[in-house]
């Protein structure tokens, strides 16, 4: 009789813990079945950033052609522009050694400052760093139009890499001297 009780207690304890398990269950949650097993996957949407198509326009060296390819983003909105810079190293397969990138609204300009030591501004010819800023800067007018100029520095010096010579404050493009597509 004893073991008749304590066997109906046990199994009140465990009905009573799975109708608690799945009170606590929320709406978000949904069911994935995988094989055999049943896992529970919760819905991040309502947290999740919103996604941002953008497009980037790199130039292929080894193709000798200029590629746009749509892309998306999901962040913070502040680390898109990295973003891009990131996407445009890979793309091209030059690691772009940068230290900041600043966006100033109220000259409408960009300003992305690089390494002295890195790429573009060493260890590539002519067209390969034409290719990495003109990649930059063409992409940037793309996609943000609040952008008008768009200034290299290094080291936040002049930017100078024995192709290209800029001094402080001058721009590299401007939106209007820049057919984008």
């Amino acid at each position: 009789m004893r073991t008749k009780i304590v066997m109906l207690l046990l199994f009140t304890v465990f009905i009573s813990s799975i109708g608690f398990t799945s009170c606590t269950k929320s709406k978000a949650d949904s069911v994935k079945k995988t094989g055999n097993e049943t896992q529970t996957v919760q819905d991040s949407s309502k947290n999740a950033e919103p996604i941002q198509k953008y497009t980037i326009i790199y130039y292929d060296v080894e193709q000798n052609k200029k590629i746009t390819k749509p892309e998306t983003f999901q962040g913070d909105s502040e680390f898109m522009l990295s973003h891009i810079i990131d996407r445009i190293s890979d793309l091209t397969k030059l690691k772009i050694d940068y230290n900041y990138i600043s966006n100033d609204a109220q000259t409408r300009g960009l300003t992305i400052d690089f390494k002295s030591g890195g790429s573009p501004v060493t260890g590539l010819g002519s067209a390969g760093e034409a290719a990495v800023l003109d990649s930059i800067t063409e992409t940037m007018f793309e996609n943000f139009p609040e952008i008008d100029r768009v200034f290299f520095t290094c080291d936040k010096g002049e930017y100078s890499s024995g192709h290209v010579q800029l001094e402080l404050g001058e721009a590299y493009r401007s939106r209007e001297n820049v057919k984008v597509q």
